[in-house]
C-alpha cells in the first residue's frame, strides 16, 4: 500500500512540473515574424525571451528575457507593473494566447531560417541606413545636391536588390 501511495504521489508531482514544460519552445507571434523563446535555465526558472532575432542582431539594446511566475493550474505568466499576465497554453499545447495576441508553436528547425532573415534584414538596414546617412549629411553640408543624389539613388536601387534577396525583408529605402 505504501509502495503505491508513494507512486501516486511521484507521477502526480512529475505531472505538475511537466505541465509548465508544455510552454518550453519556440512561438510565432500570429501575423508576424516575430519570435518568442520560452526556456527553463538550470535553477528551473521559466524565462521567455520577447524576441528571438532581436535578441541575436542587437543583444546591448534588445536583449529581453523575463522571468515567468507559475500561476494557479499549471500556467505561467509574465508580470507586468501591477499584475501578472496568465500565458494560456490551449490543449493541445500548440497555441499561446497572452492578453489579445494569438502565438503558435513551431519547432526550432521552422525557427531558425525565420530567425537568421530577420537578423540579416536588421543588419541590412543598419548598412544602408549608414551609407545613405552620410551621404544625405554630405549633400546637407556641402548643399551640392547634384553631385550626391545620383550616389544616393545607386545606393537604394542596390540595397534594394540586397533586400529582395532575404525573404520577407524590407528596409524601407523609400524613406530615407
Amino acid at each position: 500500500m505504501r509502495k503505491f501511495l508513494s507512486m501516486i504521489l511521484t507521477l502526480s508531482f512529475a505531472t505538475i512540473s511537466n505541465a509548465y514544460d508544455q510552454y518550453i519552445g519556440y512561438w510565432q507571434l500570429e501575423n508576424s515574424r516575430n519570435i518568442m523563446e520560452i526556456y527553463k535555465n538550470n535553477e528551473g526558472t521559466y524565462l521567455i525571451n520577447k524576441s528571438v532575432e532581436m535578441s541575436i542582431a542587437a543583444p546591448d539594446v534588445e536583449s529581453k528575457h523575463y522571468k515567468l511566475e507559475k500561476m494557479d493550474n499549471n500556467v505561467l505568466g509574465v508580470e507586468d507593473t501591477l499584475t501578472t499576465i496568465p500565458l494560456i497554453l490551449s490543449h493541445n499545447g500548440s497555441t499561446l494566447r497572452i492578453k489579445n495576441q494569438k502565438l503558435f508553436k513551431i519547432s526550432k528547425k521552422s525557427a531558425k531560417p525565420i530567425i537568421e532573415n530577420t537578423v540579416a534584414c536588421f543588419n541590412l538596414r543598419i548598412e544602408y541606413l549608414e551609407k545613405i546617412g552620410d551621404l544625405q549629411i554630405s549633400t546637407f553640408l556641402k548643399n551640392i545636391k547634384g553631385n550626391n543624389e545620383k550616389k544616393i539613388e545607386d545606393i537604394k536601387a542596390k540595397y534594394i536588390k540586397l533586400q529582395n534577396k532575404v525573404p520577407d525583408c524590407n528596409i524601407y529605402p523609400e524613406f530615407y
